[in-house]
């Protein structure tokens, strides 16, 4: 597919007091790598209602009646890129999709974070769920880390050094043995970024995997 993420005639609706309400009716965009697109309108005018039905995430009493959301990467087994909209609200495939491929910030925390389990938690739980993608890592906790321990200097081609974390800070992380080697993956996180490296166990010869902003569209 030519987009990095595309919408097709999303069309969204509710049943209020017996009657068929039209709250999204036809809305078409797409957004292509390195982009950030604003969406503007008044109250009630269906921005969050857009955001919501992309994702598979709208509640009784409303549906996606609807429209096409095509993913870059979401292909059947032939390479075809797949409507996710057809993929069940709950399925393993949407599970894989929400915060794995795309993370959504809501507005009001009262009712979007969960009461019963700490904030630190539901900031660790997506990479925990997810693993990052990265072949034999297997993210099962994430403990509270002072950056002095974790703060390692990676080097760079010109044979200088360099570290991306504040030794004063605390993080996120854990280390992850990889099977049947001498090296381990280390996980390092705070709210804006996101680092993995592979080491020796004890911190020797680090070289960086992963080191991005969170929940950034643009990269």
């Amino acid at each position: 597919m030519s987009h990095l993420l595309e919408l097709n005639s999303i069309q969204t609706c509710f049943r209020m007091d017996g009657k068929r309400v039209r709250a999204v009716d036809g809305i078409s965009m797409h957004i292509d790598r390195g982009e950030i697109i604003g969406i503007v309108g008044e109250s009630g005018s269906g921005k969050s209602v857009t955001m919501l039905s992309m994702l598979q995430l709208i509640a009784s009493p409303g549906r996606v009646e609807g429209g096409e959301v095509y993913l870059e990467g979401v292909n059947d087994k032939s390479g075809n890129p797949v409507n996710i909209l057809k993929y069940p609200a709950n399925s393993p495939e949407m599970r894989h999709i929400w915060s794995g491929r795309i993370s959504m910030i809501f507005q009001e925390p009262m009712t979007s974070l969960n009461p019963v389990l700490t904030i630190g938690y539901q900031i660790q739980e997506n990479i925990m769920l997810h693993a990052l993608g990265i072949k034999d890592l297997e993210v099962k906790d994430l403990n509270l880390l002072n950056g002095f321990y974790v703060n390692l200097e990676y080097p760079l081609p010109n044979g200088q050094s360099v570290k991306f974390l504040e030794d004063n800070n605390v993080y996120w992380g854990n280390q992850i043995e990889i099977p049947g080697s001498d090296r381990c993956y280390g996980i390092v996180a705070d709210d804006n970024y996101l680092l993995v490296c592979e080491y020796g166990c004890g911190g020797t010869e680090p070289e960086i995997i992963l080191y991005r902003k969170r929940a950034r569209l643009n990269r």
